[in-house]
C-alpha cells in the first residue's frame, strides 16, 4: 500500500512545481501579491486550495496534517535536509536572494520524479 501513497505524493509534488511555475515564486511569505507561491504556500494550495491554512477549517486542517509531512520529507530529502520537522530549513532555501522559480520547479519536479521511481519499484516487486 506504500506504493499507492508515493504516487499521490509524486502528484501533489507535481502539482506544486505546475503551480509555481504557473503564478511565480513568493519569498517571504506563502503568498505574494501577485499570486506567487513559496514551497510552504503551494503545498497548502495543492491540498487546501488556500496558501495558508489561518483560512481552512480545524477539521480540514487535521485531514492534510499528514500528507504535509509527506511533501515535508519528499522536498526535505531532495535538498539533503537531515531536519524537517518544520517547514523552516525548506522555506529558507525557498527564500535565499539567488533562488529563482525555475530551480524551485525543478527541485519539487525532481522531488516527483525520485517517489515516483520509489512507488514504481514498489509496484513491480
Amino acid at each position: 500500500m506504500e506504493y499507492n501513497l508515493n504516487i499521490v505524493v509524486a502528484k501533489h509534488l507535481y502539482h506544486m512545481a505546475d503551480l509555481i511555475e504557473t503564478r511565480g515564486l513568493a519569498q517571504g511569505t506563502t503568498e505574494d501579491l501577485k499570486g506567487g507561491l513559496c514551497i510552504q504556500g503551494a503545498a497548502h494550495m495543492t491540498l487546501t486550495g488556500s496558501a495558508t491554512l489561518y483560512f481552512v477549517s480545524p477539521e480540514q486542517r487535521q485531514q492534510v496534517s499528514e500528507p504535509l509531512v509527506k511533501l515535508r520529507h519528499a522536498v526535505g530529502d531532495q535538498l539533503n535536509l537531515t531536519d524537517v520537522t518544520g517547514w523552516g530549513r525548506i522555506c529558507t532555501w525557498n527564500n535565499e536572494d539567488h533562488r529563482t522559480a525555475d530551480e524551485v520547479v525543478a527541485m519539487l519536479r525532481q522531488a516527483a520524479a525520485r517517489v515516483g521511481n520509489v512507488s514504481m519499484v514498489a509496484c513491480v516487486q
